[in-house]
């Protein structure tokens, strides 16, 4: 069975933070995970992603780096996912194959098509790349077979007028609002940091960087912080620069996204400078899973 997880936006609708979320969800099953590993060396030859690399998001791309330690699920990367299939041999090997940001890769037959949704933007500002941001026209989101619109508000009027055009253009398929939690900051030990008066610093490398201040903000707002292009590839360097811009300024520590944060964990390590985590996920609504379960039992 093949689980499809995208969107029709450039990135920042929280698509891999609900790819997550379905694989822990069923767990019981025997998963993987298929991703194209944006500007990852094995993106063309494609490869199972190993959690002992040293160079792991730089090998396999830092979303399904992500992925892999945050689920229990092998994650295989290559651009190519139906060569990646016959390559591997994973239809007899798993029960689910989740295609991660698979929405167009219409090449690939799937039982279930989860189209993500920005429910914190306007849809009426919309417009195709490079005016905007969308990858495809809305008439494309008749092809979901499950539509979840993600946002932090879920009574805003701009979630109202996105479940109004998925009923139109999508007849009949069911659309969910899956509800931003409240961000939560972890140290190394995965425990929870409470919002005290310290002094901190964040940054980060995503699609929505706003969003990650946002939250942030709600938190403890921070004293500094830095963005850098979706997909950096972090250098030595950079993490020095940062680490000597706290101390000028009297920061004790950073803060920075989960997908960030596995890649330049270990550099902080050697530098000495403490550096902590902040964990998002969507709430998402008890008849989205009864929905999802239907759909699966009917794939079956």
């Amino acid at each position: 069975m093949v689980i499809s997880v995208g969107n029709i936006h450039l990135g920042g609708t929280g698509k891999t933070p609900i790819v997550i979320q379905l694989a822990n969800y069923l767990k019981m099953r025997k998963c993987a995970v298929l991703s194209r590993g944006y500007k990852s060396q094995s993106t063309q030859l494609g490869a199972q992603l190993d959690r002992t690399s040293k160079n792991g998001p730089g090998q396999f791309g830092d979303e399904p780096w992500l992925i892999s330690h945050l689920t229990n699920c092998d994650v295989y990367v290559g651009a190519k996912r139906w060569d990646l299939i016959k390559k591997f041999d994973l239809v007899s090997g798993y029960q689910i194959l989740f295609l991660d940001d698979g929405f167009q890769h219409v090449q690939l037959e799937r039982s279930i098509d989860v189209l993500v949704l920005p429910g914190d933007d306007n849809p009426w500002e919309t417009a195709g790349v490079p005016l905007g941001s969308l990858r495809e026209g809305l008439c494309s989101i008749r092809r979901a077979s499950l539509i979840l619109i993600t946002c932090s508000n879920p009574h805003s009027d701009w979630v109202q007028d996105w479940k109004t055009i998925a009923s139109h253009l999508a007849e009949g398929v069911p659309s969910f609002v899956g509800v931003r939690k409240a961000i939560s900051v972890l140290n190394e030990h995965g425990e929870k940091l409470t919002a005290d008066q310290r002094r901190y610093g964040a940054f980060c490398a995503i699609g929505r960087p706003e969003r990650f201040f946002e939250d942030l903000g709600q938190w403890a707002p921070p004293d500094f912080f830095k963005t850098y292009r979706d997909h950096h590839a972090y250098s030595k360097a950079d993490i020095e620069a940062l680490i000597k811009l706290a101390k000028e300024r009297s920061l004790e520590f950073f803060v920075t996204t989960e997908k960030d944060f596995y890649k330049v964990n270990e550099i902080f390590k050697e530098q000495g400078f403490p550096l902590k985590v902040a964990h998002t996920e969507y709430e998402l609504p008890s008849a989205f899973w009864e929905a999802l379960e239907v759909r699966i039992q009917k794939a079956c």
